[in-house]
């Protein structure tokens, strides 16, 4: 009986995932699917999808608490081989460009971010993300007069700038990660006096 019920919880889970990367795919391609999109693309009924989601409000927050939870993955397990906070950073920030339609769906639907639950863990992250920086300025890979948080918002958009060339063919995937941590040690001009 125990094997029968960690089987349904496991197709569940499966068919969760399945629609929440359909969705993604469809919200990357700049479209704002119904739930009949989605579930086509996923392959999967609309009484399925309605099995698992009462609503398609119910289903973006969800989406939204399953991208966040994919990032943070994703981010954790990228610095988990990092010998030094600096290469956890700039490993994490590598992971992460792959998921640029997490960041695409977070964006587009940014209103999911308001529920309280996800307010806590964006909190959380953003003192982790802020803590990381701030070590990193302390021993001179960031700029110490900037804001961690200026530092971390810029991050997060080259991450996506990032995804966005890759996904248009015009930045060949390895080179990525490379250019976004040229561009935050760098910038993109040269540098003169600012009057």
């Amino acid at each position: 009986m125990r094997y029968q019920c960690l089987m349904i919880k496991l197709k569940q889970t499966r068919t969760k995932i399945a629609l929440f990367e359909a969705a993604c795919l469809l919200f990357a391609n700049g479209d704002n699917p119904s739930i009949a999109e989605i579930s086509s693309k996923a392959d999967i009924s609309r009484a399925t999808f309605h099995r698992h989601f009462s609503t398609r409000e119910d289903f973006l927050n969800a989406m939204a608490e399953w991208a966040l939870s994919s990032l943070e993955k994703t981010a954790s397990n990228a610095a988990h081989s990092a010998k030094t906070f600096e290469d956890a950073f700039w490993y994490m920030v590598s992971a992460l460009i792959p998921m640029g339609d997490r960041y695409h769906f977070l964006i587009h639907e940014s209103h999911t971010l308001q529920q309280p639950k996800i307010q806590r863990r964006l909190k959380k992250q953003n003192i982790e993300m802020h803590s990381l920086i701030s070590h990193l300025q302390s021993i001179g890979v960031f700029n110490p007069e900037l804001t961690p948080a200026w530092i971390s918002t810029v991050t997060d958009a080259l991450i996506y700038s990032a995804w966005e060339q890759v996904q248009a063919g015009d930045l060949a995937p390895n080179a990525a990660g490379p250019l976004v941590q040229r561009t935050l040690l760098n910038g993109t001009g040269i540098i003169k006096d600012i009057k």
